[in-house]
């Protein structure tokens, strides 16, 4: 299973080096204007857990989440940030690569160094790495993301689709879904 993870970090990982190699070097007049350089995004997300128990039987759970995230853009492509999730509610997963062990989650936090590459003006993957903290037990978590972002020039302002998969270390895995609003400052 821990292969199967690396394999998907490490195919990822090259594709994004190797797009990134074929960009045109040619500076488009719309990006000649400065950069905002940060960034401050609020979003409402709801997780998908396969691995999750209720009432005894294992169940897909769709739990509800918030997140704050800010990013740091060296340039108009690549951006640097820490991502911060919290899960809202108290659940029970069944841990990864076993059948009976069973773990009690409640409110857990996610902080993740993301790093993230536009692909174009509006859609942009990241990848990153951070933990999970928990009450009951805390876990290295590995996040590989899509965005699309809908600008709103006036404000400064972007309204943000976000696509994640996190990958809980010995734990659980998910997919979160979210709509978030993000100031550029």
């Amino acid at each position: 299973m821990k292969q199967k993870h690396l394999t998907l970090t490490l195919m990822l990982i090259s594709s994004v080096i190797m797009y990134s190699q074929e960009e045109k070097q040619e500076a488009d007049e719309e990006h000649v204007e400065a950069i905002k350089k940060h960034s401050v995004a609020l979003f409402l997300t709801h997780s998908f857990i396969g691995q999750g128990v209720s009432d005894g039987n294992k169940d897909l759970l769709i739990v509800p989440s918030f997140a704050i995230n800010y990013n740091y853009s060296f340039n108009h492509k690549w951006a640097l940030g820490l991502h911060t999730d919290l899960i809202i509610e108290e659940f029970v997963v069944e841990r990864q690569d076993s059948n009976e062990e069973i773990l009690e989650r409640e409110f857990p936090l996610s902080a993740l160094l993301v790093s993230s590459y536009k692909l174009s003006e509006s859609f942009g993957i990241g990848i990153g790495l951070g933990i999970e903290w928990e009450a009951n037990a805390s876990f290295a978590v590995a996040r590989f993301g899509a965005e699309y972002g809908i600008e709103i020039p006036l404000k400064e302002m972007e309204v943000i689709f976000a696509f994640n998969y996190d990958l809980i270390f010995e734990a659980y895995d998910s997919f979160n879904l979210g709509i978030g609003i993000a100031k550029k400052f």
